[in-house]
């Protein structure tokens, strides 16, 4: 009986514990939220509206409803947020005629409900305020192409 051996009482007292992925994840969650002051709101830029209440939430939809909004529903301690919000920012300069609004599904946690967010790095479309497309990941293609089609208003077809 070697201290390799299973059987040997050794192995069961320095055996590492393993820690579930969802422990992992919270302690994760909780260190990026601590470090929040360091991510700069997009809403600084001027370009995208951070939303950071309900009051802001509802005053944006109420008073931009007639336009084109595409809204990033993300949270400060989500990694892949750093990779789409330079891009998110630039495509809000380069379309001023479309509202850019940046959700934080921590601090508004039942809109997220509302617009039934499952992943981060969800955009929904909104025409006129009703649902029109939503994309969940970091599609730069997709997401411009869907500005793109979505801010052109319909061209009717004109009869001969």
């Amino acid at each position: 009986m070697g201290i390799g051996d299973l059987s040997h009482p050794s192995f069961y007292k320095y055996r590492p514990t393993a820690i579930p992925v969802s422990v992992l994840f919270l302690i994760q969650r909780t260190i990026f939220a601590g470090l929040r002051f360091l991510c700069k709101p997009l809403a600084q830029e001027g370009n995208v509206i951070a939303c950071r209440s309900t009051s802001e939430w509802n005053a944006v939809l109420l008073k931009e409803s007639g336009k084109l909004i595409v809204v990033h529903f993300t949270a400060s301690w989500c990694g892949p947020r750093r990779l789409i919000a330079p891009y998110f920012l630039q495509l809000a300069k380069n379309h001023p005629s479309v509202i850019f609004l940046e959700v934080d599904v921590d601090e508004l946690k039942h809109v997220a409900f509302k617009w039934d967010i499952e992943a981060l790095l969800t955009f929904i479309f909104l025409k006129r305020g009703q649902k029109s497309h939503r994309i969940v990941g970091t599609d730069r293609a997709a997401l411009l192409r869907k500005i793109e089609e979505l801010k052109t208003p319909a061209v009717a077809a004109s009869t001969a």
